[in-house]
């Protein structure tokens, strides 16, 4: 069966780590379905106020569980009345980076608020949920396939949230029986916080006047994000120049020691060994946002994105973006603010995703070099088109559009946008 949802899929799209991931986190469901049930039977709310009440792994280190986090700070930040319960295993996140994130146990009750917001999986029933709206954020990289991938999501009937264009024009075709929403991603401006440039070029070893390229990305999605033709695309315009480094910023590699493997045997065949800048410990929020602002231009040849934080956050430091030209992030990487990169559809091999997708786009990495020695060659040009795409960023992505999504969400009660 043709699913990812079979153990054989499981186990070549993710690895055994993988595998046990995925069971140890429907375990952790099942928990906290028993916990909540209980906070359920104790409410003392008779009548539901406007507000927001979110579940899930808050304090993970997964891209949605940021993108929870992010969304509960910019709640606090427009006045949302907002609470929240953390389904995490095991806490992740420097407490540092959570003060006043999570709801104490003592102040919280499921039924406070009038809509429920939870991740893809949810330990909440419909016993818990009965008079509240439950709306699940959903990312998918494609335009198809999603059924396939997370059944559950059509079975439950809860409202969609999409953070993209990209998805939302999707997920509306693929839940005709459901309500679907775009709320405005809510991303947030950290600039105050990252680490210096130089401090950070110091400790990396990248010399003050080099040009660096620079990308991040999970090893769990290494086909997906394309690594072998950013290190291709790197090599074509700068191989065997000294002063051109390509930094990687990556995280699962001590789960994913194939990938790891075979991108260094990449490093190694193309010649830039020499060039080549692989961070895969843990970093905070300040050095990791430093690092983007180190850089001199922001490279992600992905095959298909849910949104592209990546680039998002690149062009909000007005960094030059160079990016394949397909998926949630041609929300923000346009012709005018970023380098969007021609690309053509081509069938995704059994190893490199859930069979539910049968295609993504595959970059042309000469367009892509020919556009990194662009950006090198006439720096001041490229200033001009990443400063209108952090201009982009600034407005589209405003806490005044990220409100009015929201209030657009709490008020329509069960009208279908």
């Amino acid at each position: 069966m043709e699913n990812l949802f079979t153990l054989a899929a499981k186990v070549r799209i993710w690895g055994l780590p993988g595998v046990l991931g995925f069971f140890k986190r429907e375990l952790n469901v099942r928990i906290h379905g028993r916990r909540l049930l209980k906070l359920h039977r104790r409410s003392k709310v008779a009548i539901p106020t406007r507000g927001i009440t979110i579940v899930g792994d808050l304090t993970d280190r997964p891209g949605l569980s940021k993108t929870l986090r992010d969304f509960v700070w910019c709640l606090k930040d427009v006045g949302i009345p907002v609470q929240t319960y953390d389904t995490t295993w095991k806490p992740q996140i420097p407490a540092v980076d959570i003060e006043g994130l999570i709801t104490p146990p003592e102040e919280f009750d499921l039924h406070r608020y009038t809509h429920l917001i939870v991740m893809y999986r949810s330990p909440l029933t419909r016993q818990m949920t009965n008079g509240h709206t439950v709306g699940r954020i959903v990312f998918h990289e494609g335009d198809h396939g999603i059924h396939s991938t997370t059944p559950f999501l059509r079975e439950s009937g809860d409202d969609i949230i999409a953070m993209s264009d990209f998805n939302y024009e999707y997920f509306v075709k693929a839940f005709s029986g459901q309500n679907v929403w775009k709320i405005t991603y809510p991303f947030r401006f950290k600039l105050e916080i990252a680490t210096p440039r130089d401090e950070l070029r110091a400790k990396y070893g990248i010399g003050k006047g080099d040009f660096v390229v620079f990308f991040n990305f999970d090893f769990g999605s290494y086909y997906r994000k394309n690594i072998p033709a950013a290190l291709t695309a790197f090599a074509l315009a700068f191989k065997g120049d000294a002063s051109a480094k390509l930094v990687f910023k990556t995280k699962g590699a001590e789960k994913n020691k194939r990938q790891v493997a075979e991108m260094m045997a990449k490093v190694d065949e193309l010649g830039i060994g020499s060039q080549f800048v692989h961070i895969s410990e843990f970093l905070s929020c300040a050095d990791l946002d430093g690092l983007t602002g180190a850089s001199d231009v922001y490279l992600s040849l992905h095959k298909a994105e849910g949104f592209g934080l990546g680039m998002a956050e690149a062009m909000s430091q007005g960094k030059p973006v160079v990016a394949t030209n397909w998926s949630a992030n041609t929300e923000f990487c346009k012709p005018d603010t970023a380098w969007c990169i021609p690309y053509k559809m081509v069938p995704i091999l059994p190893h490199e995703y859930p069979v539910s997708m049968k295609e993504w786009a595959d970059a042309d990495v000469d367009a892509a070099a020919a556009a990194l020695r662009e950006i090198r060659r006439d720096p001041k040009a490229a200033a001009e088109r990443a400063a209108r795409g952090a201009e982009f960023m600034k407005e589209h992505f405003s806490l005044e559009n990220f409100k009015k999504s929201v209030d657009y969400f709490l008020d329509c009660g069960s009208s279908k946008t």
